[in-house]
């Protein structure tokens, strides 16, 4: 995709966000900023056909950013606010649209690729990522956006090995206009992106 292609695309989706979707609040709700959104999907490079999922999907921009990047995927977003569920119906009217907690679901079948922005509050995005590599259908794809924490380099840096991914720190203030400075990692299952360090070198 070229520069001005992919600009429009960024504006696009900045204007859906706008329109689509009413303020809501919810505990750990910090919504992930379109490009990180963007980059996140581009790290799985969804194909036509595949089976694609927003865990705690909250506003949808990461599941607009999958209909932008493949139209033509299968995507699921689960979500466990039931307004916040409403609204995601209008960000992407061809996705399943799943009112559930997500530690608390199964799905009927794995996915390919999987990009989610976890609730980070007491290491609980550790127990979302988990939960979402069981998903993951072997040879899948996953991104995750986590808390930078020691528990998350000592649970989850092992499980990036595993899957052949990487992982980057990402900038200090990432989600400052979410309404959190916590120190946030990239994390990649099953694929590698450019920045994203290699599992295979020292953190």
């Amino acid at each position: 995709m070229d520069r001005a292609a992919m600009r429009q695309q960024f504006d696009a989706m900045r204007q859906q966000l706008r329109t689509g979707i009413a303020v809501v609040s919810a505990p750990q709700l910090f919504a992930t900023a379109v490009p990180l959104a963007v980059r996140a999907v581009k790290c799985v490079a969804p194909r036509p056909g595949e089976r694609a999922l927003e865990p705690s999907a909250g506003t949808g921009r990461i599941l607009r950013a999958l209909a932008c990047a493949q139209p033509d995927t299968r995507r699921v977003a689960v979500e466990i606010n039931v307004r916040l569920c409403e609204a995601l119906a209008t960000v992407d009217p061809h996705a399943g649209i799943i009112c559930a907690d997500f530690l608390q679901w199964q799905p009927s079948e794995p996915f390919d690729c999987i990009v989610m922005n976890p609730p980070f509050g007491r290491g609980v995005d550790i127990a979302h990522i988990r939960h979402a590599l069981a998903m993951l259908r072997r040879g899948g794809r996953m991104a995750a956006i986590c808390a930078a924490g020691p528990r998350q380099y000592r649970e989850l840096v092992p499980l990036v090995e595993a899957y052949g991914g990487g992982w980057e720190k990402l900038p200090d203030g990432t989600f400052s206009e979410a309404g959190t400075n916590v120190n946030t990692l990239l994390l990649t299952f099953g694929c590698k992106s450019q920045g994203v360090i290699s599992g295979e070198q020292d953190e």
